[in-house]
């Protein structure tokens, strides 16, 4: 198993959970992990001459937990990686809506989101789209307390201040199919700076030794990049993983080798219940992308 190749210089965070919010005419919302400030800041990925050279196919899409602050590591390694490889002024993020509390199976937020080193603003056009496709619903109460989206927000924000974001997430309700339109119309977008974000944990509540296997073989049947492997990856958003690999099979990209597979043991002493993470990248041969002519 791949080591993680993190510096960590942790200093002055406080580490309590705070509710989240919202700011000031609920125009706002707020991320929860303002306590985790210096610590997000100061977490830093050491790239190696191996690890640049395997984005030099151009990455579109990914997958990466959101189990915070454990994993905010691999958090880290996944968007400083991306940092070094391309532009990106959109992340359109997929994950669950760990309470299915949800008015609709697919919601998205129009608000801006602020996190410990400011706001990230909503990608308003793509937003439009795809609620006029009717493929998803405003729902901004889900916000207030859904971590699946506040986990990779704060560290986009970080690693790219600039970036704008689309934040779908996912009821355990939505259908196969559902998940697939949205991968499909996500797909006939310029893939040249968007890229799609997967925020998925695996396994849940395992001692390690039955974790791994587990884990490891959800990350092979990632790697292979067909949707129709989903039913045997062990997951806590199909739906998301779905979408993420329409649009993967649609833009005709293929997973960046290795995939790589963690425990919640490998961050802390907990062995006994666990949560299993997977990282990787899907990307396409930057001499055979073809680009949507400009607007």
């Amino acid at each position: 198993m791949k080591k993680v190749r993190i510096i960590l210089l942790f200093v002055g965070a406080i580490m309590v959970m705070t509710p989240y919010g919202v700011g000031a005419g609920d125009t706002t919302h707020r991320s929860r992990f303002f306590p985790y400030a210096d610590y997000i800041t100061q977490v830093e990925h050491e790239k190696t001459p191996q690890e640049k050279a395997s984005l030099q196919i151009d990455p579109i899409a990914g997958v990466v937990p959101h189990h915070a602050p454990t994993t905010f590591p691999l958090i880290a390694e996944f968007y400083a990686r991306l940092k070094g490889t391309k532009k990106i002024n959109t992340f359109v993020v997929i994950g669950p809506d760990h309470f299915n509390a949800g008015k609709d199976t697919v919601m998205v937020s129009r608000v801006p989101f602020l996190t410990p080193e400011g706001t990230v603003e909503q990608d308003l056009p793509l937003i439009q789209e795809l609620l006029n496709a009717r493929l998803a619903s405003v729902d901004e109460d889900l916000y207030n307390k859904e971590h699946s989206m506040d986990t990779q927000l704060v560290f986009i924000k970080h690693y790219f201040p600039k970036a704008k974001v689309v934040q779908l997430v996912y009821n355990a309700r939505i259908t196969e199919r559902r998940a697939k339109e949205i991968g499909k119309a996500l797909a006939r977008k310029d893939s040249t700076h968007l890229f799609v974000v997967a925020s998925v944990d695996f396994s849940h509540y395992l001692p390690t030794a039955k974790a791994r296997p587990i884990d490891r073989n959800s990350q092979k049947l990632l790697e292979s990049g067909d949707p129709a492997v989903m039913p045997k990856v062990v997951a806590d958003s199909p739906g998301s993983l779905t979408t993420l690999l329409t649009f993967m099979k649609e833009k005709k990209a293929r997973a960046l080798r290795p995939f790589y597979s963690y425990n919640t043991a490998d961050f802390s002493l907990n062995n006994t219940n666990t949560t299993g993470y997977v990282v990787g990248y899907y990307g396409v041969s930057k001499k055979t992308r073809i680009k949507n002519p400009p607007s």
